[in-house]
């Protein structure tokens, strides 16, 4: 992969679709673009159905992957929160009311051969992960 040059590229907020109710996110960058995850926002609704969930991201390089943090605080049964992915804030994540910070190191360059997973361990078929937004930094290739 090349390396991103040294200018500043273009500041730009992507909202991505919901998935179906169960499924994780993921989200791979546009072809021909080279990008800069500067952070990120989404709720996460969880379903009625018992079970603690903790919510976790996972970087993969096809076909390996590359990065793995789960949030230590379980989410439980019938609650809304809402998870920000805080860019150079490096230390345990933490929960306070229904707000989750996870850290995140903004200076992880993607192409479209990676992919940006998020999801739940135990998450149930009717928890919803929904609003879902980056705010990126992209090159375009030439």
């Amino acid at each position: 992969m090349a390396s991103l040059p040294m200018t500043v590229g273009d500041l730009t907020s992507i909202g991505l679709a919901n998935p179906a109710a169960g499924a994780e996110v993921v989200y791979v960058p546009a072809t021909g673009t080279r990008i800069k995850i500067r952070a990120m926002q989404f709720v996460f609704t969880t379903a009625v159905a018992v079970a603690n969930r903790y919510v976790w991201y996972k970087l993969t390089a096809t076909p390996y992957d590359t990065g793995l943090l789960v949030h230590p605080t379980a989410q439980t049964a019938s609650l809304v929160w809402t998870y920000s992915l805080i860019p150079g804030f490096k230390s345990t994540p933490y929960a306070v009311g229904l707000y989750a910070i996870m850290p995140w190191d903004p200076d992880i360059q993607f192409d479209p051969s990676h992919r940006l997973h998020i999801g739940a361990v135990s998450m149930q078929a009717a928890d919803q992960i929904s609003d879902i937004t980056l705010y990126i930094e992209q090159w375009i290739d030439d």
